[in-house]
């Protein structure tokens, strides 16, 4: 890494420039790498435990092995070797033969373009979750989003251009590991990566890992080491200038293109003032915005009382959709009426996720997107499509690759929705995919002002009237993110002004989306200040702006009010989560309460999570607020016979109605990944669309750690509640990052101990033997498979595959439930709920007859021996300790017997022992402990004779 740093000439068209990647040697970079970060002294890398990390998994040379075996062997393949997309398209197929898209990967996003075979760009990225991750960008991607340099350089592609995807690395942790441990190597992968594929502008990949020859076509902004690290705008926009010296135009084009955008969010009003609008204001304020921009004087208002129907044949226009399509695909019919004055066109293919169902309502018909339903939108009053009149569920694997509609789809389909539209009664269209508004060829582009919210439209005028008025929403409803404030306060409008002007007979929660997004922000908030994760909010002007605009109808509209709102928690983010939680739920026939509130909120430990007496100051000061500010806290109905809900009163801390809230990792904590410059989680947030799927789930991901779990009220909408938040502390000390979580009484593992657990969760390789029939003459055995010692004391038998083909060992990966659950492909399975044995698997990943490599879970008959064993395996895989297994029945512990340092109560379990479920101990269950059932077999098997112990490696 010592050459100088060249690039080669800008050339005018993007898809004719072509990277020259050579991938650097892998322990010589991840040496550089992580010497770097614990060696140098760099401030931007001093609130990220990297050097305690390094220390904790025993230095940089142990670390250095943890990585490399981290990485995919077949992306090991490419050390020192150009990398071409044939190399790349290459793995990605292998990878989908045996593998799928588990938990902790890191993964190489490429876009390819079918102009030049050798043209590619590449994105790192990492999550704990990547199969949701991996959904997220195609979403964006689909939904021609432009919100990023990965996905802006796709949609410049004009349907060129494909996003693949291939396995980088897989690092699963133990759930003892200190949660700070996980998250610094991931991000030394990712960095690592960036530097191999070269993903990151020069100046950054020579800051780091020295000077080099680089190709500055890579689609990450920010450098993947400051993940955990807060960054403002300014400090993102001072990253994205290095691509200003890239040889890629559309790379080069993208600081100053971001910075047009940001400052165009920035223009809309934080504060939505004033009393809510009529209908015959929002009327008033459409036709004067286009009679002004449009400079047509006479134009007259939207008439909604005459029909616009026309005969339309919806099995037609879908069979000419269908015939269309490049592949098989379902097309499905639009949801609601043709006589409905108000109509959503769904993102492109309205990308779904898998487990959402197909059908919301008749067979055949689209399925709606989290939000819309919950909104109120319905069949009666509404009509809902995807523009393609396709859903399709991808189903993800390590070979996924997706393209966009091509030109000649783009024809039919644009023709099919002008059709629709058309014949419809629809007055007001909502869309949010630019790419509609070319598509449908829409004309006549006028700016709204709602209440101080700038939205753009679109007019169909006939005769000099307004027909039909096309409103552009700021991003598709499906990718809304946590740190999408003013785009969300867009939407709430739009749906009050659709449902305001087409007269709604039923009930509109225009501010669904707000109220979510904004209970979600503040939970965040306040866990990173609790925490010591990113940057403070301090200051009034730091408050996001979707907190700052619901403030603001709660009465703290001026500095001095947010001051003392300041005051009562003695930080922002605690008292506006103060604020939330102390807020009453309104009753239907009240317009606002007053009375005083029962404190009821308690921590797990029965501890309170605020006082008392804070908890009715923050109320008082609530009521004072709403009193000087009445008016906002009234409802404001459509008509008389119907009523839309706007900001009444958000709910108290014991329901929010939403249906999920996650991030990252990620979740409340880390590693997804924001939407920001480069998706890189550097702000921890939110995706609200996320955590609704997993409350709707029942799944409780890392929202545990936040105080939060996650239910189902009677009604079946999910809720979000909040169980245990501690007081917030002050900045955590080193010592107590790399402090392992587990029980206290488990003890403390050894760092060998720590590391094999590691080899266990992410892949072991194990000599196996073979398996011998169990006949008395020895003439008569056969060999009937493969017989792998696991753990000292646990063999897995399979039939069929044999050792001649399997003589550079298996891979053995340990999978694992939560504690409770079963796997659905546990090794062995007990009767008996309190036995961890069911909640784990054994992957094991050979070679058959034919030399190909197949992934097999064997089994085992629940016996009481193997029961036992797999117990105090996952006992230990949790953290558990031999003094703390010894305590527990039902469990079994082996100890080498060459191993001279054995504690005295111990040394009975000197190559193995078990512990009975009344606390005896033998060295033999006896027969009569429990009827022992067998499988069927055609032979019978005899129990595994222990092996006997080979020098120290024995031991584990």
């Amino acid at each position: 890494m010592t050459e100088n740093r060249s690039l080669s000439a800008p050339a005018a068209d993007s898809s004719a420039v072509c990277p020259n990647v050579r991938f650097p040697p892998i322990e010589e970079t991840l040496t550089y790498l992580l010497k770097t970060v614990t060696e140098t002294n760099r401030q931007d890398l001093r609130h990220i435990p990297y050097q305690e990390s390094i220390l904790a998994m025993g230095g940089i040379d142990n670390s250095i092995k943890l990585l490399t075996r981290a990485i995919h062997p077949a992306v090991k393949q490419f050390e020192n070797k150009e990398v071409t997309t044939k190399m790349l398209h290459e793995v990605r197929e292998k990878q989908a033969a045996t593998e799928e898209w588990e938990k902790d990967n890191g993964y190489l996003s490429f876009v390819t373009d079918d102009r030049n075979a050798a043209y590619w760009r590449g994105y790192v990225g990492q999550s704990e979750n990547p199969r949701n991750r991996i959904m997220q960008h195609l979403r964006a991607i689909i939904n021609s989003e432009e919100s990023t340099l990965h996905y802006y350089v796709v949609a410049k592609g004009a349907g060129h251009r494909a996003i693949n995807f291939m396995k980088l690395w897989t690092l699963v942790w133990p759930d003892h590991v200190n949660k700070h441990i996980p998250m610094v190597f991931a991000n030394i992968l990712e960095m690592f990566m960036a530097r191999c594929f070269q993903t990151l502008a020069p100046g950054i990949l020579e800051e780091y890992f020295g000077k080099a020859e680089y190709s500055g076509t890579g689609l990450n902004v920010v450098p993947p080491l400051l993940q955990g690290v807060s960054l403002s705008p300014s400090v993102r926009y001072t990253y994205s200038l290095q691509l200003e010296d890239s040889p890629d135009r559309e790379i080069r084009e993208w600081p100053q293109y971001r910075l047009k955008r940001r400052l165009e969010d920035q223009a809309l009003s934080q504060e939505r003032t004033g009393n809510s609008l009529k209908r015959h204001e929002y009327l008033e304020i459409l036709t004067s915005a286009a009679r002004a921009q449009l400079g047509i004087s006479d134009l007259q208002p939207m008439d909604t009382t005459a029909s616009l129907m026309k005969p339309f044949v919806m099995e037609s226009c879908l069979r000419t959709v269908k015939d269309a399509v490049r592949e098989p695909q379902k097309v499905v019919k639009p949801r609601g009426t043709l006589e409905a004055q108000v109509g959503i066109i769904l993102d492109q293919h309205s990308y779904l996720r898998e487990s959402q169902p197909l059908s919301y309502g008749a067979t055949g018909e689209c399925a709606v997107p989290w939000g819309i339903t919950e909104s109120g939108f319905c069949e009666e009053n509404s009509l809902i499509w995807p523009f393609t009149f396709t859903q399709e569920v991808i189903q993800l694997s390590t070979s996924l690759s997706f393209k966009q509609m091509s030109p000649d789809e783009a024809e039919v389909i644009s023709k099919a929705n002008k059709d629709l539209i058309q014949a419809s009664n629809l007055r007001i269209i909502i869309f949010s995919d630019a790419e509609v508004t070319r598509l449908l060829g829409l004309g006549r582009q006028i700016s709204l002002n709602f209440r101080g919210t700038n939205v753009q439209a679109y007019v169909e005028i006939d005769e000099a009237c307004i027909k039909r008025v096309f409103i552009h929403a700021p991003r598709p409803l499906s990718v809304l993110w946590a740190n999408a404030g003013r785009q969300v306060v867009q939407w709430c409008e739009i749906f009050r002004f659709s449902a305001v002007v087409a007269e709604f007979k039923s009930t509109i929660h225009t501010t669904f989306y707000e109220r979510t997004l904004v209970g979600a922000q503040i939970i965040k908030h306040y866990c990173d200040e609790r925490d010591g994760r990113g940057k403070p909010m301090t200051t009034a002007d730091s408050i996001d702006a979707g907190i700052r605009a619901w403030l603001y109808r709660k009465g703290f509209r001026t500095s001095a009010a947010l001051e003392r709102l300041k005051a009562v928690g003695g930080s922002f983010p605690k008292s506006i989560f103060l604020l939330w939680t102390s807020l009453p739920e309104r009753p239907k026939d009240i317009a606002m309460p007053t009375t005083k509130i029962l404190i009821k909120k308690r921590t797990r430990n029965g501890s309170r999570v605020f006082p008392p007496e804070k908890l009715q100051e923050m109320r008082d000061l609530y009521d004072e607020m709403q009193q000087e500010w009445p008016k906002d806290a009234q409802p404001i109905s459509a008509d008389p016979s119907g009523s839309i809900e706007y900001d009444t009163c958000s709910k108290s801390n014991k329901s929010l109605e939403s249906s999920r809230v996650s991030g990252s990792s990620e979740s409340l904590e880390h590693h997804e990944n924001s939407e920001s410059d480069d998706e890189s989680d550097t702000g921890s947030t939110l995706d609200i669309e996320e955590v609704s799927q997993a409350m709707v789930a029942g799944e409780r991901d890392d929202l545990e750690e936040t105080g939060l779990t996650l239910c189902s009220s009677r009604s079946g909408k999910a809720q979000i509640r909040v169980l245990k938040v501690s007081e917030c502390v002050g900045a955590t000390t080193r010592k107590q990052i790399i402090a392992p979580r587990h029980d206290p009484t488990y003890g403390q593992l050894t760092q060998l101990e720590t590391q094999t657990q590691i080899s266990l969760l992410n892949g072991r390789l194990y000599q196996g033997h073979d398996w011998w029939s169990g006949h008395k003459n020895r003439e008569d055995r056969h060999i009937l498979g493969l017989d792998v010692l696991i753990h000292s004391v646990i063999r897995l038998r399979i039939r069929g595959f044999y050792l001649r083909h399997n003589k550079d060992k298996v891979l053995v990966q340990v999978e694992l439930a939560r504690l409770g659950e079963k796997h659905p492909n546990a090794y062995v399975v007990s009767e008996r709920t309190d036995d961890p044995a069911s909640c784990l698997a054994f992957r094991v990943t050979l070679k058959d007859e034919k030399r190909d490599q197949k992934v097999v879970y064997p089994t085992s008959p629940p016996t009481l021996e193997t029961i036992f064993k797999v117990n105090s395996l996952v006992d230990w895989l949790h953290g558990a300790t031999n003094s703390t297994l010894k305590t527990r029945g039902r469990r079994h512990i082996f100890i080498n017997p060459n191993n001279a340092n054995v504690a005295e109560d111990l040394k009975f379990f000197q190559n193995g022992g078990y512990i009975l479920e009344d606390g005896s101990r033998c060295k033999k269950i006896p027969s009569n402990a429990e009827k022992r059932t067998r499988a069927d077999s055609d032979e019978p098997e005899p129990e595994p004779e222990p092996e006997q112990p080979r020098g120290k490696k024995a031991a584990k």
